[in-house]
């Protein structure tokens, strides 16, 4: 084996060292079952979890609280509810 061998082969395993963490993380990000803090009124539960995922999107926490944490999804859901006509939602 020259050396020119030896470098790739081991920038090879440190790649899928580094990488295999990184995918794991990943994949248990994706697969986070959010629980929902209310009842929804308007929308079913996947359409809630949803807005609230994009909310939380748009609106991170920070060192402030985010989307959900403001009730944002609860609003939205509510204010869809009471403010739109039945033709408007």
């Amino acid at each position: 084996m020259n050396r020119r061998e030896l470098i790739q082969k081991a920038a090879l395993s440190m790649g899928y060292a580094i990488t295999a963490p990184s995918l794991t993380a990943i994949m248990i990000a994706c697969e986070e079952k959010h629980q929902l803090a209310y009842k929804p009124v308007f929308f079913n539960e996947e359409q809630a979890t949803v807005i609230g995922d994009l909310g939380e999107i748009i609106i991170p926490k920070t060192d402030t609280p985010g989307a959900i944490e403001a009730g944002v999804p609860m609003f939205i859901d509510t204010f869809i509810q009471e403010v739109y006509s039945k033709a408007e939602q």
